[in-house]
C-alpha cells in the first residue's frame, strides 16, 4: 500500500488495495505464507534430521557429499530466472514511458468522447452539440463519424497524380473538430462555412502529401463517388491506439 501511489503514477491509473477482491486477497496472505514456509522448511528438517550429534560434532556426516552438478544447474536457473525477470520489468517500464510521453499531434487532455447510435443521428448529434455549447464550462464540441483511438475505416480513393487507387483512412467532420482535438494546420485552411464548396473540401495529413508527391497540395483532387478538393493539410496525428 505504500507503494500503491507511486505504481498508480507510473500507470497513469488509480488502483487501491482496499477493495471486495483486495481483502480476499489480503485474508489469503498469511495462509499462503504459513504453507509455503512449511514447505520450504520440509526439506532441510528431514535432511538434518537424518544427522547424529555426535557425528556432526566430529565433521562426520556419514559420507555425504556435495553435489556440484546439481547445485551448479539450480544456481544457473536462478540466474536465468531472475535476468528474465529484470528484462521483462526494464521493458515494461519503457513501454509505458513510451506510452505516457508519445506526442500525439493532438491535445487528449480534458477531451470526452461520446458515441451516439440509432435513427436521425446526425440530427440528434447536432442538437447534443449546441446543448454542449451553452455550458459555459465546456470550451467547444465538434462531431465525426468515427471516435479517435478506436481506428477509421479504410477505403480505396483515386488520388491526383498516382496511378492506382490508394488506401486512405477517412473520418467525416464538422467544422469546429481539428480545433477541438488541438490538431495543428500546416499548409491551407480549415473547413468554414463561409465556403458553400467546402461540403467537397478536404484535409489531408502529411502522410498523404508525401505519398502523393504533391509539392503544392492545396487544390489537388481526391475522388471516390464524388470529387473532392483538398483546402488544407494537418500535421499528422495518431487516430489509432498505441497498443
Amino acid at each position: 500500500e505504500l507503494l500503491m501511489p507511486s505504481y498508480n503514477n507510473l500507470l497513469g491509473l488509480d488502483l487501491s488495495l482496499y477493495n471486495s477482491h483486495g481483502a480476499r486477497v489480503g485474508f489469503s496472505l498469511p495462509f499462503f505464507t504459513i504453507l509455503f514456509g512449511l514447505i520450504a522448511g520440509l526439506y532441510p528438517a528431514f535432511f538434518l534430521s537424518s544427522f547424529k550429534p555426535i557425528r556432526v560434532l566430529k565433521a562426520d556426516f556419514g559420507g555425504v557429499k556435495s553435489k556440484p552438478i546439481i547445485r551448479n544447474i539450480l544456481v544457473t536457473i536462478q540466474f536465468v530466472i531472475s535476468s528474465m525477470l529484470i528484462i521483462a520489468t526494464a521493458v515494461v517500464y519503457l513501454q509505458i514511458n513510451f506510452l505516457k510521453s508519445k506526442p500525439l499531434g493532438l491535445n487528449t487532455k480534458n477531451l470526452i468522447v461520446a458515441r451516439a447510435n440509432g435513427d436521425n443521428i446526425w440530427q440528434r448529434v447536432d442538437a447534443l452539440k449546441n446543448t454542449l455549447n451553452s455550458i459555459p464550462e465546456v470550451k467547444g464540441a465538434s462531431i465525426s463519424t468515427s471516435s479517435l483511438g478506436s481506428g477509421i475505416s479504410q477505403n480505396g480513393y483515386r488520388v491526383e497524380g498516382l496511378k492506382d487507387p490508394l488506401m486512405i483512412s477517412a473520418l467525416g467532420i464538422d467544422y469546429d473538430f481539428l480545433e477541438v482535438i488541438g490538431a495543428r494546420l500546416v499548409d491551407g485552411r480549415n473547413l468554414s462555412e463561409q465556403f458553400p464548396s467546402d461540403e467537397r473540401g478536404v484535409i489531408v495529413n502529411e502522410t498523404l502529401v508525401k505519398l502523393a508527391g504533391w509539392d503544392d497540395p492545396l487544390g489537388k483532387k481526391i475522388v471516390r463517388e464524388k470529387e473532392f478538393i483538398v483546402v488544407g493539410v494537418v500535421e499528422d496525428f495518431h487516430y489509432k491506439s498505441l497498443h
